[in-house]
Formats: structure tokens, C-alpha cells, sequence
């Protein structure tokens, strides 16, 4: 084939089957397409155009953009399609399908970007999808892509024969509005159709696309003038609410800096309230300091005190314990004093006996004088009697005041040792009133280290 003498630059092929015009179609057009869903049909168009260089075969289920999708295999192979041939069935009852296969579609907008076709020389568009044409056309135009071809050949249903609701005065309509014009003869091959197929081939009118591209253009263009002219009425009015809105912001900006200047004032208050503040603080940190030192030094003393305290608490216990020892001995000479006084009482008893009989004696004495003359041989004979009685009578006197400057001694000797041991005691009361004041001394440290 000489790209020179060829009439299409590209030709794609949807649903191409087993295409038998394809030599064709690598005669008139540089480049050919065939897109075929079934891999068997696929794999037989492969082998029949293995010679031919231009010809490429795609394997692929073309919708009008890609998702999951259900399709759909049949006893008769041609039938085969993601649309459901409900009118088919009349025409062949013993239609059937056989197999149902879920698989993604590829939008043909996508496959007609990775073709990347030229638009140097023209190209052609055949469809041999029944049922999908219009949205596929629909795809097209909405991607700015339908408008590559200058010819399509649509091998479609007659009315009502492949869908009961199928129509093709809609799908002729709508592309006669996309600048396809029908009623000519088509340079491409005719396949021979089948008795419910209907052919129709429409070429693009250049200037008819133009004029809609211009008109498209003008209305475009027009509604973004009026877009544009909204748009300036509305920057008028934003204009005019933003000059108010400026008076405002100004009138706000002399109301924050009337502001600003008081809050300056109040901030050169406030500042120089808080650098007193920071000054009474610092002094107060160097008072807590201060006073933590002075805490330190009293805990220190307290540390002594209570050492001293419990110094002066042996001390005490020591003491009580010497003056229970002193209470012990005071109570054992008391009671020894006792004695003592008890034994005077009884010298005294006794020394008042003697006292009397001596004076018992005196009288008889007396009587013994008076009754001397009477009695003077008598007296003879008692003379040595009485000598001898004076003579006992005398050492009795002297053993009675031997007995008596002994008695006085241990008198003395007691009220010596109970003068010491008032002594002693007074010396005791003392301690016990200097340790009572020591205690005081710590009670009214530890009540005020508290208060601190």
C-alpha cells in the first residue's frame, strides 16, 4: 500500500469480528485498528492480517468509559455484546446465552488517546457495536475527540429489531447536531449485513463543524462576557461595600490607634507596676532567703536545744533519781529523828522520874533531919547506909548526864545532816528550776519555728 495514494490516515474498526473486508481497509487507509472483544475472533484476525504491516489487532471490550461489566457470549458468535439482543429472539428463537464473562472495559476515549491519531489526512470511524453507538459518539464529543474522524460508518440495528426501544432517528439527529451529515456514498468497503442490520454513513461537513465550533466559540465567548460583566457588577458592588468597609477600617484603625495609644499608656503603667512588683519580689525572694536562712540556723539550734534537752532530760532523771535517793535518806533519818525523839521523851520521862525521886528523896531527907535528934542513932546507922545511897545517887546524876550529853550530840549530829539535806535539796530545786527553764526555752523555740 502507498501512503501516498491511501484515503484515511487512520481507520479504527469497534467490534470488528471477522471483518473479511480487511484487506480492504489496509489498502485505503495508512493505519488500520481492528478492536475485537472475543479472543477467538481476536486470535483468527491476527493470523489473517499477519502479513499485513498496517493492520494492527486490539484485544478489548470498548464502552464509553471503563468499569466492571458483565459480557455476554452466545451461540451465535456475531451476537456477542454487552448489550442484552432482546429483539434478536424472534428473529432467532433458538438464540442463546452460553457464557457470561465479568471483565473491565476500556473507555474508547482512552483508546483513542493511546492511538494518538493523526489528523494530517483524514480518518475513519466504523462501529459495529449495536446498541452502543450513541454513547460512545457521546463520549467522544465530550473529550473533543469525535470530530478526528471525517468519516463514520455505523453498523447498527434497524428500528426496533436488536432493542424493542431502539430508535435510529435520535442517534441520526444527534450527529447531524455534531456536523455528520448522512446521504452520500462512502469511499469505506460495505460488509455485507445481515437482515436486521442497518447501515449508516455519515461524513463530517468541515465548515458546518467550523460554524458550530465558531458558534460554540460566540456563545462560550458571549456567556463570558456576561460572566465577566456579572462579575464586574459585582466587583462594583464589592467595590462600593469595600469602600465602606474601608471608611469603617479607618474609622476602626483611629478608634485602635485612640486605643493603641491607651493601651500604650496602660502597658507603661502596667510596666511599671510590674517592675515594682518584680522589685518586691526580689526583695521578697532575698526575705525568703533570708528567713530559710534564718530557718536553717534555728533547726540547727533546735538540733542543739534537742540535744541539750535531752541532756538536761538525763540530767533530770539523773536528779530525780538522786533526789528519790535523798527523799529515801531524809525519810530514814526522819524516822531515825523519830526514834531519836522518842528515846529524849523517854530520857526526859525517865530524867523527871529521877528528878521526882530525888526530890522524894530530899524530903525524906528533910524528914530524916527533922528527926535527927529523934533519930540520931538511927541516923548513925544509916549514915553509911546513906553515904552509900548518895554515893549510887551520884553516879546515877553522872551516868544520867553522860547519857544526856550523848543524846544532845546525836541531836546536833541529826539537825547537822537535816540542815545538809535542805541544803542538798535547795540545791536540787534549783537544778530542777534551771531545767524547767531550759524546757521552757525549747517549747517557745519550737512554737515559733512553727509559726514560721
Amino acid at each position: 500500500m502507498n501512503p501516498v495514494t491511501a484515503q484515511f490516515g487512520n481507520l479504527l474498526y469497534l467490534g470488528a469480528g471477522s471483518c473479511p473486508s480487511v484487506t480492504q481497509y489496509s489498502e485505503i487507509a495508512n493505519k488500520v485498528y481492528l478492536v475485537e472483544a472475543q479472543p477467538v475472533l481476536a486470535n483468527q484476525l491476527r493470523t489473517d492480517t499477519a502479513v499485513l504491516e498496517n493492520v494492527t489487532v486490539i484485544e478489548a471490550i470498548i464502552a464509553a468509559e471503563s468499569q466492571p461489566a458483565v459480557f455476554q457470549d452466545y451461540n451465535l458468535r456475531w451476537a456477542a455484546s454487552l448489550a442484552l439482543p432482546a429483539g434478536l429472539k424472534k428473529i432467532y428463537p433458538s438464540l442463546t446465552c452460553i457464557a457470561e464473562r465479568n471483565a473491565e472495559t476500556q473507555a474508547v476515549t482512552q483508546l483513542v488517546t493511546n492511538l494518538a491519531l493523526s489528523d494530517q489526512q483524514p480518518n475513519a470511524l466504523i462501529i459495529d457495536l449495536p446498541g452502543q453507538e450513541l454513547e460512545l459518539l457521546e463520549a467522544l464529543a465530550a473529550q473533543q475527540q469525535l470530530q478526528s474522524f471525517d468519516e463514520i460508518l455505523l453498523i447498527s440495528a434497524k428500528d426496533g429489531v436488536y432493542d424493542p426501544d431502539h430508535s435510529a432517528a435520535p442517534l441520526i439527529a444527534w450527529c447531524a447536531s455534531h456536523a455528520y451529515a448522512q446521504g452520500h456514498n462512502t469511499p469505506l468497503p460495505t460488509p455485507q449485513l445481515l437482515p436486521w442490520q442497518a447501515l449508516y454513513s455519515l461524513r463530517l461537513d468541515r465548515t458546518a463543524a467550523t460554524n458550530q465550533r465558531l458558534e460554540t466559540a460566540l456563545k462560550k465567548q458571549q456567556q463570558d462576557m456576561e460572566q465577566i460583566n456579572t462579575r464586574l457588577q459585582q466587583a462594583d458592588n464589592n467595590n462600593e461595600t469595600l469602600s465602606h468597609q474601608l471608611a469603617e477600617l479607618q474609622q476602626q484603625l483611629l478608634t485602635t490607634e485612640q486605643t493603641n495609644a491607651e493601651t500604650l499608656k496602660q502597658r507603661d503603667q502596667l510596666k511599671t507596676q510590674l517592675d515594682a512588683a518584680n522589685t518586691a519580689k526580689n526583695e521578697q525572694q532575698a526575705r525568703a532567703e533570708q528567713q530559710a536562712k534564718q530557718r536553717d540556723e534555728l533547726n540547727q539550734k533546735l538540733q542543739t536545744a534537742d540535744q541539750a534537752n535531752a541532756e538536761a532530760v538525763k540530767q533530770r532523771d539523773q536528779l530525780k533519781s538522786q533526789l528519790d535517793t535523798v527523799n529515801n535518806d531524809m525519810n530514814a533519818q526522819q524516822a531515825q529523828i523519830e526514834n531519836l525523839t522518842i528515846q529524849l521523851t523517854t530520857a526526859d520521862t525517865t530524867n523527871k522520874a529521877l528528878l521526882q525521886q530525888r526530890d522524894e528523896l530530899n524530903q525524906k531527907l528533910q524528914t530524916a533531919e527533922q528527926t535527927n535528934a529523934e533519930a540520931d542513932r538511927q541516923r548513925d546507922q544509916f549514915k553509911s547506909q546513906l553515904d552509900t545511897a548518895n554515893t549510887s545517887k551520884s553516879e546515877q546524876q553522872f551516868t544520867f548526864q553522860h547519857q544526856s550529853q550523848l543524846q544532845q550530840q546525836k541531836i546536833e549530829e541529826l539537825e547537822q545532816q537535816f540542815e545538809e539535806k535542805n541544803f542538798r535539796n535547795q540545791l536540787i530545786d534549783k537544778e530542777m528550776i534551771k531545767a524547767e527553764a531550759q524546757i521552757d526555752l525549747i517549747k517557745d523555740i519550737l512554737i515559733r519555728e512553727k509559726a514560721f
